[in-house]
């Protein structure tokens, strides 16, 4: 009676790891598929390993595309390179505005964030994207706009001057 007890006490607690592993594999895929943050994890090599459906929207490539792929391909070609390298380094877990390219060719602006993470005695790169052109696009428009706003002012400022000197000028010529 005693073997048996242990195989059935065994075989309980081989079942509940899988249902807790089941259960944390769903909790990790509602998470990462729910967000409207682009997600990825690559390898130190920048080789795609994850990329949630998020980030597939913002670039245009399938999940399995992108698993074929790296940072790299993703980077606009003018862009600095060395955003992968400096995530993972002097600026890991700061955000850095870089140009992605999506698969139609067009650019856009994207923040990420980068952050190494050791799982296991592996060591990967957990990527958070955010597409940042909208963003970008509306701060230039107000910082153009605050700039005819002072020159409007400046020349208000200009013509009440020569208003004044105009008017002490006609004073002068009548007095």
């Amino acid at each position: 009676a005693g073997l048996g007890y242990f195989r059935n006490k065994q075989r309980n607690q081989r079942q509940q790891f899988m249902r807790d592993i089941q259960e944390s594999q769903e909790n990790f895929f509602a998470f990462t598929n729910q967000t409207t943050e682009g997600i990825s994890v690559a390898d130190l090599e920048g080789n795609y390993t994850f990329v949630n459906p998020a980030f597939c929207k913002m670039v245009g490539w399938s999940e399995e595309e992108l698993l074929e792929m790296t940072v790299f391909d993703v980077t606009a070609d003018q862009d600095d390179k060395s955003t992968f390298k400096r995530t993972k380094t002097v600026e890991e877990g700061q955000p850095v505005t870089v140009k992605l390219i999506r698969k139609d060719r067009s650019e856009f602006l994207a923040e990420v964030i980068g952050k190494v993470l050791t799982i296991g005695d592996k060591k990967s790169v957990l990527g958070t994207i955010r597409d940042v052109t909208h963003q970008k696009k509306a701060e230039e428009d107000r910082i153009e706009f605050e700039k005819q706003i002072l020159q409007t002012q400046k020349l208000e400022s200009l013509g009440v001057l020569a208003g004044g000197i105009a008017h002490d000028f006609n004073n002068i010529l009548m007095g």
